[in-house]
């Protein structure tokens, strides 16, 4: 019984600490070394890391220092239904930073890509918790665009918004024409 009692408290905390203890996201891309990598973590517990490279995805998860799956990912049956915009809706970010750095051998189009970075950064700064950096580089040695995000993810606000997207649950709302049902 004391065994029953333990295990459903360090479950009932483990559920407060989804809600409670944001998720550090850490994005790079950079055109230089040609790849992308996310990197995640958790209360200091939970790591995972995802490189993109050469047309590939691989995965790491790590609980404390012990590897619990590294590979690489393929795409399952049904992946097809799968909605990066409706996943961007769930996720409930916060203190989003964003370092937008950028040189070409043309000044000139350098130029035009600062004032499309300005453009998206006016866009991004609409967001009540964003700050982005726009950096370029008229001289460089060699072309290059990198960019370095970083933001907390609220895990378990993000997963109560999936669970609604999937199964459909709405607010109640008013209907104005017919009055209040």
């Amino acid at each position: 019984m004391v065994i029953l009692f333990v295990f459903s408290g360090i479950l009932a905390a483990l559920i407060a600490a989804v809600f409670i203890a944001p998720v550090g996201i850490d994005f790079l891309f950079d055109t230089v070394a040609a790849s992308a990598t996310v990197r995640a973590r958790w209360l200091g517990a939970v790591k995972g890391e995802g490189t993109v490279s050469g047309g590939g995805i691989h995965l790491t998860l790590r609980l404390f220092s012990a590897r619990l799956y590294a590979g690489a990912l393929r795409p399952k049956r049904g992946a097809e239904n799968f909605s990066l915009r409706a996943l961007l809706d769930a996720a409930a970010l916060s203190d989003i930073r964003i370092k937008f750095s950028y040189g070409s051998d043309e000044p000139h189009l350098t130029g035009y890509f600062c004032a499309a970075g300005e453009f998206i950064r006016i866009l991004l700064a609409q967001l009540p918790t964003a700050d982005v950096v726009v950096e370029p580089e008229f001289l460089p040695q060699e072309e290059f665009l990198t960019v370095a995000a970083r933001a907390r993810l609220n895990a378990g606000r993000t997963l109560w918004n999936l669970l609604k997207m999937r199964f459909h649950i709405k607010k109640p709302r008013r209907r104005h024409r017919y009055g209040s049902a």
